[in-house]
């Protein structure tokens, strides 16, 4: 089957962590995807949630804890939003927090290290999602 690279079909995300090491892996794992783009990433989440009030993505991968807020403040700031990819070096730690907030519209948690075919796995299932929607 044949891509067709259009606004429908391309995947835009975002890397919300103070972690120069991770957003690189994750932009290094994507970048050969020609679905996927890469739109900008921020150390805080302050600065990210001023860019999504702005402009459409269709992933947020997001740090749990973050220099001026905690990463679940996005859910209280923003009223639409696109998937959420929880990251977190600490699942364990922060688990009750997290399933507590599930409802509020976390698509998928990735411990870190982040695994590199679990995250293409994952945006493959959100493009899927996408594309039956167009």
């Amino acid at each position: 089957m044949e891509d067709i690279l259009t606004d429908e079909v391309l995947l835009r995300y975002v890397v919300v962590d103070d972690n120069e090491s991770v957003y690189k892996f994750i932009n290094c794992t994507l970048q050969d995807y020609g679905w996927i783009h890469f739109e900008r990433n921020f150390s805080c989440l302050s600065d990210a949630i001023c860019f999504l009030k702005k402009n459409r993505v269709d992933v947020v991968f997001l740090e749990f804890v973050l220099p001026d807020l905690m990463g679940l403040e996005i859910f209280e700031q923003l009223k639409e939003l696109p998937y959420v990819v929880m990251l977190t070096g600490c699942m364990k730690k922060y688990a009750e927090s997290i399933c507590h907030h599930i409802d509020k519209g976390i698509s998928a948690f990735l411990d870190k290290p982040i695994d590199s075919e679990l995250l293409v796995k994952l945006m493959e299932n959100f493009r899927r999602k996408k594309l039956k929607s167009v």
